[in-house]
């Protein structure tokens, strides 16, 4: 017999490698923009164009956001992943056939489509289908997936042309489509569809029959009995408006979704995406000596520290809580890069030398910081806290948070760095991982080994609460559990 662990890793892991071409694609920049911006480049792209290439992937994930949210409360978890991996698939194949700036452009946005709304569908995978006990270790994983994409594209972009990375780069979204299609569905969903039978019956397959699980499962019953006796029938546009209009008077609804704003406002500004997209313009600035083979050596160094940096932090989880981890991290790298900054405004006034093996311990220290904690953990909380009730949209609203704060990073970087030089936007960035800190320390509650349920009862009574059951379900419990679908 199969274990537990080994079934619901099995799912995470098409999750897993799909963020791996996520990977890819958000650090396609590093290797598409350079070539296209060279002299002799048979599609000229200036500056402008260049930001626009490397932002509209965020026009995409927008898209993908709304996709999202119909697909996953309409087709489920299982379908509504196998069928956004072949957008992101046909995305690759116009970069790879384009001959102008639009092909490039559109292929971009289906890229983006592809990459927010496998998050999206990801985060609520892994939530549901994973025990507490595996659940951040699989969320810290996403980390290192996106780490090792990272680097295969800043590999494959040193030896390889643009069109034949974008080749390349369909090959783990294959890869997690033929695993996709062996799931079954969420357990969760099946709850909110009204299947209890044979939701029970994949719960127990997925997770065992243990004191522990038959506990959760009794407790997802409960509360979806009481979401069933509070719900009504949306039978017009005006009547689906007020719901949504309830819905923004529920702290259960609220509150996550501001504490997912800031989280994925403290990991793009922490570096998530805009290094590895733009790190030959970085090394460039920090090093504007040096050949091309260095500066793709420190490239694919970077990633390399940042999937080291992931696979500590899959140690930390087990050991140490959520808000311990981030707020470490967090402000250990705020002061790095507020010493990062200070020291290239001391060399631009003249009143320090240029020493670049400073600047390079200074950014390799963040980069190690940062990848313990602050880019990892936002994901790890995201995908905890949404109810289930209403995770499909709340996630989905998440993301389109990350879509539009990713969108202007990535394209005021290249803008900052040409005005205010690399050291003045990392300053700016440190301001914002500052802020995103400072209110998630005061409203960010610790999810460490709580289940799904618990952490939904937490946001609702404001705090955590133990639920009670007569004998093993209250009759009312067991009759929807033995009555057929």
């Amino acid at each position: 017999m199969v274990a537990p662990v080994i079934k619901q890793s099995w799912v995470a892991l098409a999750a897993l490698i799909n963020h791996l071409g996520n990977g890819i694609i958000l650090s396609y920049s590093s290797s598409l923009l350079p070539p296209l911006m060279a002299e002799d480049s048979p599609i000229k792209v200036d500056l402008s164009t260049a930001s626009w290439l490397a932002s509209s992937v965020g026009i995409g994930m927008l898209l993908g956001d709304v996709a999202a949210i119909y697909s996953l409360r309409k087709l489920g978890r299982k379908w509504s992943h196998a069928l956004a991996i072949p957008v992101a698939i046909l995305g690759w194949a116009l970069i790879y056939l384009a001959t102008n700036i639009t092909t490039l452009m559109i292929g971009r946005v289906l890229t983006g489509y592809g990459v927010s709304t496998t998050y999206v569908i990801g985060c609520c995978v892994i939530s549901e289908y994973t025990a507490p006990e595996v659940r951040g270790i699989l969320f810290s994983l996403k980390t290192s997936s996106f780490a090792i994409g990272s680097f295969g594209l800043h590999f494959l972009g040193t030896y390889y042309s643009w069109r034949t990375v974008a080749a390349a780069s369909t090959i783990p979204l294959l890869v997690s489509l033929a695993i996709t299609l062996t799931w079954t569905e969420s357990p969760a969903w099946l709850l909110l569809q009204g299947d209890y039978k044979r939701s029970e019956e994949t719960f127990y397959w997925l997770r065992g029959t243990s004191e522990r699980t038959v506990k959760e499962f009794q407790a997802m019953v409960q509360a979806q009995r009481e979401r069933d006796q509070n719900a009504t029938d949306r039978k017009n546009l005006k009547e689906n408006l007020i719901h949504y209009r309830n819905l923004l008077k529920k702290k259960e609804f609220m509150k996550p979704l501001v504490i997912s704003f800031f989280a994925m406002l403290c990991m793009e500004s922490s570096g998530r995406h805009y290094i590895p997209s733009f790190s030959t313009t970085i090394m460039a600035e920090i090093l504007p000596d040096a050949n091309l083979t260095d500066s793709s050596v420190f490239i694919l160094s970077f990633d390399v520290i940042a999937l080291v940096g992931g696979g500590v932090l899959c140690t930390l989880v087990k050991r140490f809580s959520r808000r311990t981890i981030l707020f470490l991290s967090g402000s250990i790298s705020v002061v790095t890069l507020w010493s990062f900054s200070l020291y290239g405004y001391l060399i631009h006034t003249g009143v320090v030398t240029n020493r670049p093996w400073v600047i390079m311990t200074m950014l390799i220290s963040f980069i190690v910081l940062s990848n313990m904690g602050i880019i990892t953990v936002p994901l790890v909380v995201i995908g905890e806290i949404f109810p289930v009730a209403f995770r499909e949209f709340s996630t989905s609203l998440s993301a389109a948070f990350s879509a539009i704060i990713l969108f202007v990073i990535l394209k005021l970087t290249l803008l900052l760095i040409a005005s205010i030089t690399l050291y003045g936007a990392f300053a700016v960035f440190s301001v914002l991982l500052l802020l995103s800190l400072l209110y998630l320390y005061y409203n960010l509650p610790e999810t460490r080994n709580k289940t799904m349920q618990e952490i939904e009862d937490y946001f609702k009574h404001g705090k955590f609460i133990e639920r009670q059951f007569k004998n093993e379900l209250d009759p009312e419990s067991k009759a929807m559990l033995s009555s057929k679908p």
